[in-house]
């Protein structure tokens, strides 16, 4: 039995967006915000950025990497690219896992955000955050550092999360849904 993968009209202006620097997904709880932050950085990896060789992936805690990110990032290339680990790619499990691309080297690095300090050294084409409204604010400023890699296609950053109260990542994409100067806000209702 063979099944269709829709995609959301949120997820279609995501990826359209080639001149935004930041995405913002303001998302409620199954809402399928971080299948579409993961289908997201995939398309920037595979298809806009595959010459530049690394990428991050953050959360809050280091076990929100390993699931739901991880296990997400595997199920949209097995789903929907046809991509199977060891075949296609290879999975270096650690405290810091990567995920690295065998036809290009692209590497996608899972980083904790609980030690902002350590967000430095790389330059990289583009970024995913997941719930952003549980950063220090330190970590934005050292994200927004780090997307900077000259060889990218496209050099953004896409958060996504549920709101979280009077935090700096409210501060930063507290404006209408739409385009701002150059950041975007998509606003998906839970399911």
């Amino acid at each position: 039995m063979t099944h269709e993968i829709l995609t959301p009209k949120w997820l279609c202006t995501a990826i359209e967006d080639h001149t935004s620097e930041q995405i913002h997904l303001t998302k409620g709880y199954g809402s399928g915000g971080t299948y579409g932050g993961v289908m997201w950085h995939l398309d920037r990896a595979l298809f806009h950025n595959a010459n530049c060789h690394l990428s991050w992936v953050t959360a809050p805690i280091w076990s929100q990497l390993e699931d739901p990110l991880l296990a997400t990032f595997i199920q949209v290339l097995e789903d929907k690219y046809k991509l199977y680990e060891d075949e296609h790619y290879t999975i270096r499990w650690s405290k810091t896992p990567d995920l690295t691309f065998h036809h290009s080297k692209h590497s996608i690095k899972f980083i904790s955000v609980h030690e902002p300090r350590r967000l430095i050294g790389s330059n990289i084409s583009h970024s995913l955050s997941t719930e952003p409204g549980m950063y220090k604010p330190e970590v934005f400023e050292r994200l927004n550092s780090r997307v900077r890699n000259v060889k990218a296609a496209l050099c953004q950053r896409f958060f996504e999360g549920t709101p979280e109260g009077m935090t700096r990542w409210e501060e930063i994409a507290n404006f209408q849904e739409g385009v701002s100067g150059l950041k975007r806000r998509i606003v998906v209702p839970t399911s």
